[in-house]
Parts: C-alpha cells; sequence; structure tokens
C-alpha cells in the first residue's frame, strides 16, 4: 500500500471511534422527572475530509420487546475509497430502560479490514455490577457504577438528557479494558445548512487532550446529532453530516413520573 494512503485509514478509524462515542449515564433526584423515550429510527451519515466523502454509515433504534431495544451501526467505504480502504465495522448495543434510563445489556464491536481485525464483546451483570469481556486476551472484567453505559448506548442518553434539559452532560463508559469517562460542555447554538435541509441545532464540545470535538444536535428532530466534526492530533479535520432521517422527530410523554 502506499504510504500516501495510510492517512485516510488512520484518520477514518479514529473519526470513527469518535462517532461510536459521540452520538445519551445520567442521575435524577427523586422529584417527579418527565418520562422520555425514544423511538424507533435510522440516520445515515457522510463522513469527509479535505470535501471528499470516504465513509458511508448508517445506524439504527431497533424495538425488541416492550422494554428491549437494539442500537447499531454500520459503515462501510465510499466508491471513491473504496480501492485503497477496506475497513467495515459494525457495532450494536443490547439494552433496556431500568429506572427511566437506558441500561446496556450487551454491546458488540467488530472492525473487519486487510490489514487487521478487531473483536469487541461486552457483558453487563447488573446483579453483580461487573462488565466483562470474553474476547480479550487476557479476559477483562471490570466493577462498575450503576450508571455505566457502552460507547455506543450513551449517544442515546445523550439525545435524552438534551430533551429533558439536564445541564451537566459527564458519562462514564465502559471500554474494553478500562472505564472511560467524557464531559461536554455547550458552546452555544448555530444554524446550519445540511442534505436533509437547514436546522438550528445546540453545540456541544469535548475536549480529550490533543484531540477535540463539536457535535451540532437539531431539537428539530429530537437532539439528533446531524453534524460531528473532529479535530485530530495533526489539525486536520474530518466531519460527519447527516444526508437522511426516517422516524423523527417522535412524540414525547411528557408527564411526570414520581
Amino acid at each position: 500500500m502506499n504510504k500516501s494512503h495510510r492517512p485516510y485509514i488512520i484518520y477514518y478509524g479514529n473519526l470513527f471511534l469518535l462517532l461510536s462515542t459521540l452520538l445519551s449515564g445520567s442521575v435524577y433526584s427523586n422529584t417527579a422527572v418527565p418520562t422520555i423515550k425514544l423511538a424507533p429510527f435510522e440516520i445515515d451519515y457522510d463522513i469527509s475530509r479535505s470535501g471528499i466523502t470516504i465513509v458511508h454509515m448508517k445506524r439504527q433504534l431497533l424495538k425488541i420487546n416492550d422494554n428491549e431495544y437494539r442500537f447499531e451501526s454500520r459503515s462501510r467505504p465510499s466508491k471513491a475509497v473504496s480501492w485503497i480502504l477496506k475497513d467495515r465495522i459494525s457495532e450494536h448495543s443490547h439494552w433496556k430502560y431500568h429506572q427511566q434510563q437506558p441500561r446496556p445489556l450487551h454491546y458488540h464491536y467488530q472492525r473487519r479490514d486487510s490489514r487487521k481485525k478487531k473483536h469487541i464483546e461486552l457483558d453487563f451483570d447488573w446483579q453483580k455490577g461487573i462488565v466483562s469481556d470474553n474476547k480479550r486476551a487476557p479476559f477483562w472484567s471490570s466493577r462498575i457504577p450503576p450508571q455505566t453505559l457502552d460507547k455506543l448506548l450513551y449517544q442515546l442518553q445523550l439525545m435524552l438528557d438534551l430533551q429533558s434539559g439536564k445541564a451537566e452532560l459527564s458519562y462514564t463508559i465502559a471500554d474494553s479494558g478500562k472505564i472511560r469517562h467524557y464531559d461536554f460542555v455547550r458552546t452555544g447554538t448555530e444554524t446550519i445548512q445540511l442534505p436533509l435541509g437547514r436546522y438550528e441545532t445546540v453545540k456541544l464540545h469535548r475536549n480529550s487532550g490533543e484531540r477535540s470535538s463539536t457535535i451540532w444536535f437539531a431539537p428539530e428532530l429530537n437532539y439528533l446529532p446531524v453534524r460531528i466534526e473532529h479535530q485530530a492530533k495533526d489539525g486536520s479535520i474530518m466531519q460527519a453530516n447527516a444526508t437522511r432521517v426516517k422516524g423523527l422527530p417522535f412524540h414525547i410523554n411528557n408527564e411526570s413520573q414520581p
């Protein structure tokens, strides 16, 4: 492979990991709070660098039964770079509501390309308060607090928290080999133009050392993230823009619960 092509692969991998951790964990008091639940939806993103679309991504929220859901993500290289970029990534979170909050049951991540493969399977045992990865060598497990989420599910919790007006947007995330913490700050509002149309958005920012990320959420689409921008260590920028949405907005039940 030509060395000049490697940045596309490296940056794509970094951005996908970002999207896997940035696209809603939280503690409420004993006072009445709104009942806000998510309905099934689909969203497509185009991920670009230097004006060239390099990856197409599809995300879906599926309802399995009355209280169990599956949030999944699949990505593939665009035709423009498919001759050098072979990565195909699938990710899903099987979860249910617990005390009005999403709680992960099982998390799956698989990346396949011509150079290497990566496979993560996290199982959450809430009776013991432990998360484990039996695909990792050596076997890994860790104790977790009650509000711990996985790298995909917390994106839905973030949507719910924005809908409910939650001020503090901090999350504990179980990743294979470690427990991470993500903190977001609000940086204002902005009207942006997308393939979907023109949307007023709320902007959040996360700084993680040498990298930083900004996310635009559309209140009109139940605070769905419609644009994600990632700045890498070298200052280069990659951006994901929503190109299609199905199932949003949906009705929110704002009846208070004891």
